[in-house]
């Protein structure tokens, strides 16, 4: 190997391993080294400069096939075309590399032997730290029941509620199981199984308050919690609200305990603690939509897809996944995630 081939792999891995990533991540630098030996064998049939090889470097680390395409596209307008169809037969390799990389992410789960999922462990009784400071709830107990099927360990990734979707996006989580709800948006960049559960989201605000819409929130301060689909409806209908986001819904339920908002866009399930803590103070006001919930897949791995869905699917004719959400809820599960159909 000479100066040249050296400074190639250590270019690759400066632009594919990112400085956020787990120290303990052996799999994925092995996985990206590899990568760049075949790179480098594939540099040498094309004649890329050094130049070129440190940028497309940063090409091949995009997850997204589109971004790779907006960055070629670049190099087009530049006026590189010599350029872009020698980078041609390494794109078709990054594409490949990637795709392997995802691939069967249900035999790569199994052949680890532990499943990792991510949760917010904010969301009582869905996700939460329970008095023994350990992870709990409705999605938490489906989190684990699902790895026991599954015949691997179960790992709890706690992320804030705006991180679950990047944290399965960026490998760090093979599913999300985190009061996950089915949106057009979300379904462009995820995949999701069929849905295992429901949370009705609402206005809550003081009982002396009379709010009938969202027309009545007109100059209001609503807390929400951030990229969730209450900060989504509250944005697009309540205009002229001032709308205050929170980063988890504890956050957000210590703002209404102290006085910060008095007007909170969130689930129904919240009501119960915020009365707790505020002496019954709280009621619904009314409800904004009620959300299909689902386990969120990464794109790209129809095995783990069918297999979740299939499992979904036996749970909840079984009755188990029933039982856990009554064990959580104290209600049976809605008829309408029973009967739900594509």
């Amino acid at each position: 190997m000479n100066l040249h081939d050296f400074l190639f792999i250590f270019s690759y891995l400066s632009a594919t391993c990112r400085i956020d990533s787990p120290q303990g991540d052996i799999s994925t630098l092995s996985g990206n080294f590899a990568r760049a030996l075949c790179g480098l064998a594939l540099s040498r049939l094309s004649g890329l400069s050094l130049f070129h090889l440190k940028s497309f470097a940063a090409i091949i680390n995009r997850n997204d096939i589109g971004q790779r395409t907006s960055l070629i596209e670049g190099y087009i307008k530049m006026g590189k075309r010599q350029v872009f169809s020698r980078i041609f037969s390494v794109l078709l390799f990054s594409l490949a590399a990637s795709a392997a990389s995802y691939a069967d992410g249900l035999a790569a789960i199994k052949a680890a032997g532990v499943l990792k999922v991510a949760t917010s462990l904010s969301v009582t009784p869905y996700t939460y730290t329970n008095g023994e400071m350990q992870p709990d709830g409705s999605d938490v107990a489906t989190a684990k029941q699902l790895a026991k099927d599954l015949g691997v360990e179960l790992k709890i990734v706690g992320v804030p509620v705006a991180s679950r979707i990047p944290m399965l996006q960026t490998g760090k989580a093979d599913l999300v199981i985190s009061v996950l709800s089915m949106s057009p948006e979300r379904a462009k960049v995820i995949d999701f199984s069929r849905p295992y559960s429901l949370i009705r989201e609402v206005i809550i605000a003081p009982r002396n308050v009379a709010v009938k819409g969202y027309g009545d929130l007109v100059g209001k301060a609503v807390g929400v919690t951030r990229g969730t689909v209450e900060d989504k409806l509250v944005t697009e209908n309540a205009k002229g609200a001032e709308i205050k986001r929170y980063e988890d819904v504890a956050t957000l339920i210590t703002a209404a305990v102290s006085g910060q908002v008095q007007y909170v866009a969130t689930g129904l399930v919240s009501l119960d603690e915020l009365n707790k803590k505020t002496g019954n103070r709280f009621e619904s006001k009314f409800v904004m939509k009620d959300f299909m919930l689902a386990i969120g897949l990464r794109k790209g791995n129809p095995e783990l897809d069918k297999w979740v869905d299939q499992w979904v699917q036996t749970n909840l004719e079984n009755g188990r996944l029933n039982k856990i959400f009554r064990h959580y809820h104290h209600v049976d599960l809605s008829p309408e995630v029973m009967n739900w159909k594509k």
